[in-house]
């Protein structure tokens, strides 16, 4: 499906709940062009508010092909249907789906890192549990599936939102003092060498390299200024600053 109407992001200044659905609208040509729109103020939020605009009341908010769309999840999979990139059949879909739903659990120890007080802490409590746990099932996913997430021989969104995670945390790691191919290692020293060469596959896409070159895209909110940054902006545009 494609159309002439423009596509649109709305969200805070930052990755957040967001930062998927960016990733697999560039990584298709008929949506790579999308914009970011960054609210800045309470007044802008407040006037999506009033307009209906935001159905639950929560960003982020998809504008495409005519309608306003919210919930992170809803946005991913109407772009992947819209993109044609489910995962093949029922049944490759049906399990593109599941992966999706465990890489979003995954994510919260992205979601949840600029806004810990602790960073060590958050590394200690969900970070590393996540990853240790995790890491290894969504690579014996790539396994048994011949290397893609739907196990129907080609790329599709939930291979896009393997590769964005790892990415996220590849960067967080190298914010650490560490180096970014820490999260292709286990605490054993095994590498994961399907979700590595998964990560390769996506980062590579033509739409997802532009996209990850370009100023739409925000910086990994590590620590100091940007993390600092990114928090007051979502506080201010809530209006958790309002009667300071």
């Amino acid at each position: 499906m494609s159309s002439n109407q423009a596509i649109t992001l709305t969200y805070f200044k930052g990755w957040g709940l967001a930062e998927q659905c960016r990733w697999v609208l560039a990584s298709h040509p008929s949506s790579s062009s999308f914009e970011n729109i960054c609210l800045s103020t309470y007044d802008e939020f407040d006037s999506l508010l009033s307009s209906g605009e935001l159905l639950f009341g929560q960003l982020p908010l998809l504008s495409i092909d005519g309608m306003k769309l919210v919930q992170s999840q809803t946005l991913v999979r109407y772009v992947a249907k819209r993109n044609d990139m489910q995962g093949g059949g029922i049944k490759g879909q049906a399990r593109a789906d599941m992966v999706a739903e465990l890489v979003k659990d995954v994510r919260l120890g992205v979601v949840k890192w600029p806004f810990s007080e602790d960073k060590k802490e958050h590394l200690n409590t969900i970070v590393y549990p996540l990853l240790n746990r995790w890491l290894p099932v969504l690579e014996r996913v790539l396994i048994s599936g011949g290397g893609y997430a739907s196990g129907e021989g080609s790329l599709c969104y939930a291979d896009v939102l393997i590769g964005e995670v790892l990415q996220a945390y590849g960067e967080m790691f190298a914010s650490l003092s560490g180096t970014f191919e820490d999260v292709f290692e286990s605490e054993g020293g095994f590498v994961f060498e399907h979700l590595k060469k998964c990560h390769q596959e996506v980062v590579n896409i033509k739409g997802v390299k532009e996209y990850l070159e370009s100023e739409r895209r925000w910086p990994f909110p590590a620590e100091g200024d940007i993390c600092d940054s990114y928090v007051e902006n979502v506080k201010e545009v809530l209006g958790r600053n309002r009667g300071k």
